[in-house]
């Protein structure tokens, strides 16, 4: 059996025990392995794991979807209370990265650098492309930009010392796991276009994707690229949605209406079964 444990998100569920605030936090298990994929801002996912009798301590490893804080800073809380050996990231993971609003600029970094990891003792893995975790998990980068229309806001930059650059987010991966009816997809936001993220695993992996969970950053799309999204989506073969985060209330509410998809909004405390 799969399973996806939604640990924080920004809205509460039925559970009024469990904090959320603005981040995202997933645990995956696949048989008896289990793999903590995001971390959120802060120790509130740590505290929701208890309330959710979730043991920290034997997860295999971590896996950052990206470096900005709503995803990673609570790495740090975890490492404090418990023995982390094994974290997974993207390519460029510790470039400096920022919002920029025209006139000043705002950190929206992790918070840690790679001499935390060796201080800690903790291996980093770096995906540059696929690393298979166990039969049926894997990790994705790189993606190619199939679709010219999903860009990412300007005022999300890095800045490398020497120049700043628009963040093209070459340090985003997510989470693909193989199932009878189709590949289930875990993102954490999506910020490469997540119909870029779909058709690169498609291609990839030459299977249908089923399932989709997590964030897309689509809060900020306009209503044309809404509805090429779910156009497309449906083209990939998606048939179940499970957005959360950074997706907005818009495509929210677009998917609820469309009869071809199976959806539901993942918040803090709800949980996926696979059988």
């Amino acid at each position: 059996m799969i399973t996806i444990k939604t640990l924080l998100e920004n809205s509460g569920s039925r559970n009024r025990s469990l904090l959320f605030e603005h981040g995202l936090s997933f645990l995956i298990t696949i048989d008896e392995n289990s793999y903590l994929f995001d971390c959120s801002g802060g120790d509130k996912f740590l505290k929701n794991a208890k309330k959710m009798n979730v043991d920290l301590s034997k997860i295999k490893g971590v896996i950052l979807s990206h470096s900005h804080f709503d995803h990673c800073c609570g790495f740090l809380d975890l490492v404090e209370n418990f023995e982390v050996k094994n974290l997974y990231t993207g390519k460029n993971f510790f470039d400096t990265k920022y919002s920029f609003d025209g006139l000043k600029y705002s950190y929206l970094g992790c918070g840690f650098d790679e001499n935390f990891l060796k201080k800690n003792n903790i291996s980093h893995t770096v995906c540059k492309n696929l690393i298979k975790l166990e039969k049926n998990l894997f990790i994705i980068g790189n993606f190619k930009r199939n679709y010219d229309f999903e860009m990412s806001p300007k005022r999300f930059i890095v800045d490398r010392g020497d120049k700043i650059e628009i963040d093209n987010f070459e340090d985003e991966i997510c989470i693909v796991i193989k199932t009878s009816e189709g590949l289930v997809v875990v993102t954490g936001c999506s910020h490469p276009g997540i119909l870029n993220m779909l058709s690169s695993i498609k291609d990839i992996f030459n299977e249908k994707i089923y399932a989709v969970y997590g964030g897309t950053h689509l809060v900020e799309a306009d209503d044309s690229r809404l509805e090429k999204t779910l156009t497309e989506m449906k083209k990939l073969g998606v048939k179940i949605l499970g957005f959360s985060h950074c997706s907005g209330e818009k495509i929210t509410e677009l998917i609820k209406k469309d009869d071809e998809f199976l959806s539901c909004q993942l918040n803090t405390g709800d949980e996926i079964k696979i059988f």
